[in-house]
């Protein structure tokens, strides 16, 4: 049985050594990062990244022309991270267009899209700064917490409840969030921000919680 030894913090495959046991990497070595090794012709300079379907892929080569192009769906190993190719006969180095880089959970970390061929699409869900994210359109080439997405962990968590107008009655020690929208077009930017309740009131038109500072304190 093969065992690939990992760097946790990159996920760079160190050194592969042949074992006799099944349970050497599991039992044996846990601490020091190995890891048994589901295909046999894994080497050391490969990526290794818990949770994806594919754990072990090569490193990225410059491809030669349409022979050896990546398909779609393959997985390469290129500066510290795993990519994923998003197209067919793809020549393009990962980074710069046309592949999408995941986290240990097999989320996508979020990528600056150079086009209609890497933007994400309605309802794609990714990581970006530690948050996670909904694509609300479809081509999506905004930054997540700039326009066009939603926060899912802030949409999960019970106690994020958005402020509203409509005569709701707020106790102290409540906590809401406001949506501030500026601009419009292509300079319009959405920011997130969350308020406590310092005195009961019922909520109105014109109380909106940056404006009172007497019934709302900023919190983040």
């Amino acid at each position: 049985m093969l065992c690939a030894r990992v760097d946790v913090a990159t996920g760079l495959v160190l050194s592969v050594e042949d074992v006799q046991s099944d349970n050497w990497a599991n039992v044996n070595r846990p601490s020091e990062g190995w890891w048994a090794v589901a295909v046999h012709d894994v080497a050391a300079g490969w990526g290794y990244q818990a949770g994806h379907s594919q754990q072990f892929a090569p490193p990225w080569t410059k491809p030669q022309g349409a022979h050896d192009a990546y398909p779609i769906d393959a997985w390469v190993h290129f500066e510290g991270r795993l990519w994923r190719s998003l197209v067919d006969a793809n020549v393009w180095k990962p980074g710069r267009a046309n592949w999408r880089t995941g986290d240990t959970n097999g989320l996508d970390e979020w990528f600056q899209p150079t086009g209609s061929t890497d933007a994400y699409p309605l309802e794609a869900t990714v990581e970006h700064t530690a948050i996670r994210w909904g694509s609300e359109y479809d081509a999506n080439v905004w930054e997540p917490g700039v326009f066009g997405w939603v926060n899912l962990d802030a949409k999960e968590d019970p106690d994020d409840t958005e402020w509203s107008s409509d005569s709701v009655a707020y106790e102290i020690g409540d906590v809401v969030s406001y949506t501030t929208v500026q601009g419009g077009g292509k300079k319009r930017v959405q920011s997130v921000a969350w308020y406590g309740c310092l005195q009961s009131h019922t909520s109105q038109r014109g109380w909106d919680p940056p404006n009172v500072p007497a019934l709302w304190e900023l919190r983040a």
